[in-house]
């Protein structure tokens, strides 16, 4: 059986005169698809778990707010 992992990347970005938390979350995608596009380096920390090493309470899926 081959190995399974979860691999979560973050982005970290920071956007100044956003009014909302939506509108941030906007900006900073755009912010990032521009980086990509530009060949641009882009903030990411990198985890990996193995898939059968994971916690059943821990998200897989979905957004996470400090």
């Amino acid at each position: 059986m081959e190995k399974q992992w979860v691999v979560t990347l973050t982005v970290r970005m920071a956007v100044k005169g956003m009014g909302s938390r939506d509108e941030a979350v906007a900006a900073a995608l755009e912010q990032v698809t521009e980086r990509i596009r530009n060949g641009e380096t882009v903030p990411i920390k990198a985890e990996a778990k193995r898939a059968g090493d994971l916690i059943d309470a821990e998200h897989l899926f979905g957004k996470q707010w400090d």
